[in-house]
Protein backbone atom coordinates (compact mmCIF):
# COMPACT_ATOMS: atom_id res chain seq x y z
CA UNK A 1 0.00 0.00 0.00
CA UNK A 2 2.53 2.17 0.86
CA UNK A 3 4.44 1.49 -2.31
CA UNK A 4 1.34 2.57 -4.28
CA UNK A 5 1.33 6.30 -2.61
CA UNK A 6 4.66 6.75 -3.41
CA UNK A 7 4.39 5.53 -7.04
CA UNK A 8 1.18 8.25 -6.58
CA UNK A 9 3.42 10.95 -5.04
CA UNK A 10 6.36 10.53 -7.54
CA UNK A 11 3.25 10.68 -10.87
CA UNK A 12 1.35 13.89 -9.35
CA UNK A 13 5.13 15.42 -8.79
CA UNK A 14 6.25 14.68 -12.27
CA UNK A 15 2.99 16.24 -13.39
CA UNK A 16 3.94 19.16 -11.52
CA UNK A 17 7.06 19.44 -12.47
CA UNK A 18 6.34 19.49 -16.24
CA UNK A 19 3.41 21.98 -15.70
CA UNK A 20 6.23 24.74 -14.05
CA UNK A 21 8.41 23.86 -16.88
CA UNK A 22 6.02 23.87 -19.39
CA UNK A 23 4.54 27.63 -17.93
CA UNK A 24 7.94 28.82 -17.19
CA UNK A 25 8.77 27.78 -20.89
CA UNK A 26 5.65 29.81 -22.29
CA UNK A 27 5.90 32.47 -20.49
CA UNK A 28 9.36 32.72 -21.39
CA UNK A 29 9.09 32.01 -25.19
CA UNK A 30 5.75 33.75 -26.01
CA UNK A 31 7.08 37.47 -24.71
CA UNK A 32 6.30 40.34 -27.27
CA UNK A 33 9.94 40.83 -28.20
CA UNK A 34 8.87 42.49 -31.82
CA UNK A 35 6.74 44.86 -33.67
CA UNK A 36 6.66 45.26 -37.35
CA UNK A 37 5.07 47.96 -39.26
CA UNK A 38 4.21 47.45 -42.26
CA UNK A 39 2.06 49.29 -45.38
CA UNK A 40 -0.42 47.46 -46.98
CA UNK A 41 -1.48 50.77 -49.06
CA UNK A 42 0.01 54.09 -49.13
CA UNK A 43 -0.98 56.96 -52.15
CA UNK A 44 1.30 56.59 -54.89
CA UNK A 45 0.99 60.70 -55.22
CA UNK A 46 0.45 63.69 -52.71
CA UNK A 47 0.95 61.46 -49.82
CA UNK A 48 0.45 62.88 -46.79
CA UNK A 49 2.52 60.70 -44.49
CA UNK A 50 6.53 62.21 -43.75
CA UNK A 51 9.49 60.24 -44.05
CA UNK A 52 9.34 57.62 -40.29
CA UNK A 53 5.43 57.26 -40.30
CA UNK A 54 6.04 53.05 -39.77
CA UNK A 55 8.41 53.93 -36.81
CA UNK A 56 6.01 56.60 -35.27
CA UNK A 57 2.91 53.98 -35.56
CA UNK A 58 5.07 51.64 -33.25
CA UNK A 59 6.13 53.94 -30.77
CA UNK A 60 2.49 55.64 -30.66
CA UNK A 61 1.03 52.34 -30.04
CA UNK A 62 2.92 51.81 -26.72
CA UNK A 63 3.21 48.05 -27.30
CA UNK A 64 4.23 46.21 -24.03
CA UNK A 65 7.65 44.63 -24.87
CA UNK A 66 7.66 41.55 -22.52
CA UNK A 67 3.94 40.95 -22.39
CA UNK A 68 3.04 37.26 -23.23
CA UNK A 69 1.43 37.95 -26.77
CA UNK A 70 -1.11 34.97 -26.70
CA UNK A 71 -2.89 36.88 -23.53
CA UNK A 72 -2.49 40.88 -25.51
CA UNK A 73 -5.81 43.00 -26.51
CA UNK A 74 -4.59 45.41 -29.04
CA UNK A 75 -7.59 47.28 -29.18
CA UNK A 76 -6.26 50.45 -27.00
CA UNK A 77 -2.97 49.76 -29.14
CA UNK A 78 -5.28 50.58 -32.20
CA UNK A 79 -6.62 53.60 -30.70
CA UNK A 80 -3.44 54.84 -29.49
CA UNK A 81 -1.85 54.42 -32.91
CA UNK A 82 -5.12 56.15 -35.24
CA UNK A 83 -5.26 59.09 -32.69
CA UNK A 84 -1.69 59.66 -32.52
CA UNK A 85 -1.27 59.37 -36.94
CA UNK A 86 -4.57 60.87 -38.26
CA UNK A 87 -4.11 59.90 -41.36
CA UNK A 88 -3.09 56.07 -40.60
CA UNK A 89 -5.57 53.16 -40.56
CA UNK A 90 -4.51 50.12 -38.76
CA UNK A 91 -5.73 47.28 -41.18
CA UNK A 92 -4.40 44.65 -39.00
CA UNK A 93 -3.07 43.08 -35.87
CA UNK A 94 -1.07 39.82 -36.17
CA UNK A 95 0.27 37.47 -33.78
CA UNK A 96 3.07 35.79 -35.26
CA UNK A 97 4.60 33.34 -33.14
CA UNK A 98 6.77 33.03 -30.89
CA UNK A 99 7.11 36.24 -30.15
CA UNK A 100 5.95 39.23 -32.79
CA UNK A 101 3.44 41.46 -33.50
CA UNK A 102 2.80 42.28 -36.84
CA UNK A 103 0.77 45.19 -37.68
CA UNK A 104 -0.54 46.57 -40.94
CA UNK A 105 -1.89 49.85 -41.76
CA UNK A 106 -2.81 51.75 -44.67
CA UNK A 107 -2.87 55.33 -45.82
CA UNK A 108 -6.09 57.51 -45.11
CA UNK A 109 -7.14 59.27 -47.86
CA UNK A 110 -9.33 62.66 -47.88
CA UNK A 111 -12.62 61.93 -49.26
CA UNK A 112 -14.97 64.77 -47.67
CA UNK A 113 -14.45 68.56 -46.52
CA UNK A 114 -16.78 70.78 -44.29
CA UNK A 115 -16.47 74.25 -43.08
CA UNK A 116 -16.63 75.19 -39.91
CA UNK A 117 -19.64 76.91 -38.81
CA UNK A 118 -17.77 79.59 -36.85
CA UNK A 119 -14.66 80.15 -38.54
CA UNK A 120 -12.82 79.88 -42.13
CA UNK A 121 -11.34 76.40 -41.14
CA UNK A 122 -12.37 73.23 -43.15
CA UNK A 123 -12.37 69.58 -41.77
CA UNK A 124 -10.99 66.97 -43.75
CA UNK A 125 -12.65 64.03 -43.45
CA UNK A 126 -11.58 60.44 -44.86
CA UNK A 127 -14.65 57.78 -46.01
CA UNK A 128 -14.92 56.64 -42.58
CA UNK A 129 -15.55 60.64 -41.61
CA UNK A 130 -12.38 60.47 -39.57
CA UNK A 131 -10.99 64.27 -38.92
CA UNK A 132 -7.73 64.14 -40.89
CA UNK A 133 -6.86 67.23 -40.86
CA UNK A 134 -8.31 70.57 -39.95
CA UNK A 135 -7.18 73.45 -42.72
CA UNK A 136 -7.53 77.16 -43.63
CA UNK A 137 -7.60 77.96 -47.24
CA UNK A 138 -5.73 80.86 -46.81
CA UNK A 139 -2.69 78.42 -44.99
CA UNK A 140 -2.48 76.17 -47.72
CA UNK A 141 0.23 76.35 -50.59
CA UNK A 142 -1.43 76.16 -54.01
CA UNK A 143 -0.77 72.69 -54.46
CA UNK A 144 -2.32 72.02 -50.93
CA UNK A 145 -5.35 73.60 -51.70
CA UNK A 146 -5.44 71.89 -54.91
CA UNK A 147 -5.53 68.67 -53.42
CA UNK A 148 -7.99 69.08 -50.67
CA UNK A 149 -10.14 71.17 -52.57
CA UNK A 150 -9.81 69.33 -56.13
CA UNK A 151 -10.14 65.59 -54.72
CA UNK A 152 -12.69 66.34 -51.70
CA UNK A 153 -16.61 66.48 -51.64
CA UNK A 154 -17.32 69.69 -49.73
CA UNK A 155 -20.60 68.43 -47.07
CA UNK A 156 -22.47 72.34 -45.94
CA UNK A 157 -22.05 72.69 -42.31
CA UNK A 158 -26.06 72.40 -42.27
CA UNK A 159 -25.51 69.10 -43.44
CA UNK A 160 -23.10 67.52 -41.29
CA UNK A 161 -22.02 69.04 -37.84
CA UNK A 162 -19.95 68.43 -34.98
CA UNK A 163 -20.08 68.79 -31.29
CA UNK A 164 -17.41 70.84 -30.74
CA UNK A 165 -15.65 68.29 -28.08
CA UNK A 166 -15.20 65.72 -31.37
CA UNK A 167 -14.15 68.67 -33.87
CA UNK A 168 -10.39 67.89 -33.60
CA UNK A 169 -7.75 65.79 -35.16
CA UNK A 170 -7.62 62.11 -35.15
CA UNK A 171 -11.75 62.10 -33.97
CA UNK A 172 -14.59 60.87 -35.97
CA UNK A 173 -17.93 62.82 -36.87
CA UNK A 174 -20.69 61.73 -34.84
CA UNK A 175 -23.50 62.33 -37.16
CA UNK A 176 -26.08 59.90 -38.53
CA UNK A 177 -26.37 61.92 -41.40
CA UNK A 178 -22.43 60.58 -42.78
CA UNK A 179 -24.29 57.11 -42.95
CA UNK A 180 -26.41 58.59 -46.03
CA UNK A 181 -23.38 60.96 -47.68
CA UNK A 182 -21.58 57.51 -47.64
CA UNK A 183 -24.01 55.54 -49.51
CA UNK A 184 -24.93 58.83 -52.15
CA UNK A 185 -20.72 58.70 -52.38
CA UNK A 186 -20.97 55.17 -52.88
CA UNK A 187 -24.04 54.97 -55.34
CA UNK A 188 -21.71 57.37 -57.81
CA UNK A 189 -18.60 55.69 -57.43
CA UNK A 190 -20.35 52.66 -57.91
CA UNK A 191 -20.73 53.68 -61.51
CA UNK A 192 -18.05 56.35 -62.40
CA UNK A 193 -14.97 54.20 -60.11
CA UNK A 194 -14.33 58.04 -59.45
CA UNK A 195 -14.97 60.10 -56.21
CA UNK A 196 -14.12 63.39 -57.52
CA UNK A 197 -16.75 63.43 -60.02
CA UNK A 198 -19.39 64.87 -56.98
CA UNK A 199 -18.05 68.68 -55.72
CA UNK A 200 -21.11 68.78 -53.26
CA UNK A 201 -23.69 67.47 -51.28
CA UNK A 202 -26.03 69.25 -49.12
CA UNK A 203 -29.19 68.32 -47.06
CA UNK A 204 -32.62 70.26 -46.58
CA UNK A 205 -34.61 68.87 -44.01
CA UNK A 206 -37.71 71.05 -44.88
CA UNK A 207 -37.95 69.09 -48.31
CA UNK A 208 -35.93 66.03 -46.98
CA UNK A 209 -33.83 65.95 -50.24
CA UNK A 210 -30.41 65.20 -50.86
CA UNK A 211 -28.80 68.06 -53.66
CA UNK A 212 -25.83 66.72 -55.54
CA UNK A 213 -23.71 69.19 -57.40
CA UNK A 214 -21.47 67.52 -60.21
CA UNK A 215 -18.29 68.87 -60.59
CA UNK A 216 -17.36 70.50 -64.20
CA UNK A 217 -13.30 71.14 -63.81
CA UNK A 218 -13.41 73.14 -67.20
CA UNK A 219 -15.61 76.08 -65.42
CA UNK A 220 -14.15 78.52 -62.42
CA UNK A 221 -16.64 77.52 -60.36
CA UNK A 222 -15.80 73.48 -60.76
CA UNK A 223 -19.44 73.57 -60.13
CA UNK A 224 -21.95 71.17 -63.00
CA UNK A 225 -25.33 70.24 -62.56
CA UNK A 226 -27.43 69.29 -59.70
CA UNK A 227 -29.14 66.03 -59.16
CA UNK A 228 -31.95 65.80 -56.51
CA UNK A 229 -32.40 62.83 -54.47
CA UNK A 230 -35.80 62.82 -52.74
CA UNK A 231 -35.76 61.11 -49.17
CA UNK A 232 -33.43 59.28 -47.35
CA UNK A 233 -33.99 55.61 -48.58
CA UNK A 234 -32.52 53.51 -51.08
CA UNK A 235 -29.76 56.27 -51.74
CA UNK A 236 -27.04 53.91 -53.19
CA UNK A 237 -28.91 52.41 -56.33
CA UNK A 238 -30.54 56.34 -56.71
CA UNK A 239 -27.38 57.99 -56.40
CA UNK A 240 -26.25 54.94 -59.22
CA UNK A 241 -29.16 55.43 -61.21
CA UNK A 242 -28.14 59.47 -61.30
CA UNK A 243 -24.23 58.30 -62.60
CA UNK A 244 -25.38 55.99 -65.29
CA UNK A 245 -26.69 59.89 -66.87
CA UNK A 246 -23.12 61.26 -67.01
CA UNK A 247 -21.52 60.08 -70.37
CA UNK A 248 -18.17 61.81 -72.06
CA UNK A 249 -18.87 64.79 -70.08
CA UNK A 250 -22.50 65.46 -70.80
CA UNK A 251 -25.97 64.53 -69.55
CA UNK A 252 -27.62 61.68 -71.24
CA UNK A 253 -31.48 60.75 -70.29
CA UNK A 254 -31.92 58.85 -74.11
CA UNK A 255 -31.10 59.29 -77.42
CA UNK A 256 -33.06 62.75 -78.09
CA UNK A 257 -32.05 64.13 -74.31
CA UNK A 258 -28.42 65.08 -73.95
CA UNK A 259 -27.59 68.31 -71.81
CA UNK A 260 -23.95 69.82 -70.80
CA UNK A 261 -22.84 69.37 -67.44
CA UNK A 262 -23.66 72.84 -66.06
CA UNK A 263 -25.40 74.45 -63.09
CA UNK A 264 -28.19 75.42 -65.42
CA UNK A 265 -29.32 71.84 -65.27
CA UNK A 266 -31.19 69.98 -62.77
CA UNK A 267 -31.72 66.57 -63.27
CA UNK A 268 -34.16 64.69 -60.92
CA UNK A 269 -34.21 60.87 -59.89
CA UNK A 270 -37.64 59.11 -59.04
CA UNK A 271 -39.08 55.59 -58.88
CA UNK A 272 -41.27 54.69 -62.67
CA UNK A 273 -44.10 53.05 -62.75
CA UNK A 274 -42.18 49.46 -62.83
CA UNK A 275 -40.45 50.20 -59.74
CA UNK A 276 -37.29 51.05 -61.23
CA UNK A 277 -35.27 54.58 -60.95
CA UNK A 278 -35.68 57.10 -63.75
CA UNK A 279 -34.06 60.22 -64.26
CA UNK A 280 -35.35 63.42 -66.27
CA UNK A 281 -33.39 66.55 -66.68
CA UNK A 282 -34.69 70.12 -67.40
CA UNK A 283 -33.33 73.43 -67.94
CA UNK A 284 -33.64 75.83 -64.22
Amino acid sequence: MQMKQKKLLIVIGSICLCLVVFATIFALVFRLKTVDVEFRYRAETNSKLADGTLEAVEVSGEFEIGKNIVFMNFDDNIKKIEKANPFIKVEQVIRHFPNVVRVYVSERIPRYRVKDATSNNWYILDVEFKILDIVAQSDLKPEEAANYFNHTIEISEQTLTFESKNAIVGEFADDGTKIYLAEITAGMYGKTKDHTVVRKIDYSAVNNTFTITMRNSSLESHEGCKVVLSGKDDLYNKALRAAVCFVDGQIVIDETKRFENDPSVLVEIYKGSDGKYVASAKKI
